[in-house]
């Protein structure tokens, strides 16, 4: 074989090792990710419908979710209705919407039958510590508990105001100091958490 041609092989397959090499690594990345990803829901959905597992072993989070969860898709949105006790007739659902300085993730639960909050779960923010970020301490959460949230009342599902202001059943404390993300968390209900029961009622879900 001719010293040229085989230069001409030899590059040609180094460039195809050092483009085949990253792509692999690329989707194994990927496929971790995901997975990651798709744990970290189990657990997250899991918490919020008060399903107990062990979050420390994977294994034990995927099949407890597998046994009591069941994942339905409506609408073109994901929905987790609980199947054991005691999230029988609870369903949950997650929720996004802009927050002060970056999106704000969530899952919010609700009871089939009446859509009243039986919990809420803020999993991501990019709000600043100690003032907007205070949306993932108990506290702030737990207000929310009891709420009925009728998607067809005209004003918003929730309302956030001043501390020991509340005026309505669907009243709660903002957070102190993050006006802004107090009323990002109210925008969220009035536009993806209504959305997601608007879904769930015309399923006849509801």
């Amino acid at each position: 074989m001719p010293r040229t041609l085989r230069s001409v092989l030899f590059m040609a397959t180094v460039c195809a090792v050092c483009t085949a090499v990253p792509a692999m690594v690329r989707a194994a990345t990927s496929r971790r990710v995901e997975a990651l990803e798709r744990l970290a829901t189990y657990r997250n959905v899991l918490s919020i419908l008060a399903i107990p597992v062990d979050h420390g072993h994977p294994a034990a989070v995927e099949s407890v979710f597998i046994a009591c969860v069941r994942e339905q898709v409506i609408g073109g949105r994901t929905f987790w209705f609980g199947l054991e006790a005691p999230a029988v007739g609870v369903v949950a659902f997650a929720v996004r919407g802009p927050g002060f300085w970056g999106p704000i993730h969530g899952i919010v639960a609700v009871s089939e039958n009446d859509h009243r909050i039986v919990g809420i779960l803020f999993t991501r923010h990019e709000e600043t510590p100690g003032l907007g970020g205070r949306i993932r301490e108990p506290w702030f959460g737990e207000q929310f508990h009891g709420i009925t949230l009728d998607p067809h009342r005209q004003g918003p599902l929730v309302r956030l105001i001043r501390q020991g202001s509340r005026e309505h059943a669907w009243d709660v404390d903002a957070i102190t100091g993050a006006t802004e993300t107090s009323k990002k968390i109210q925008s969220l209900f009035d536009s993806d958490v209504r959305q997601a029961l608007l879904t769930l009622s015309e399923a006849g879900r509801s």
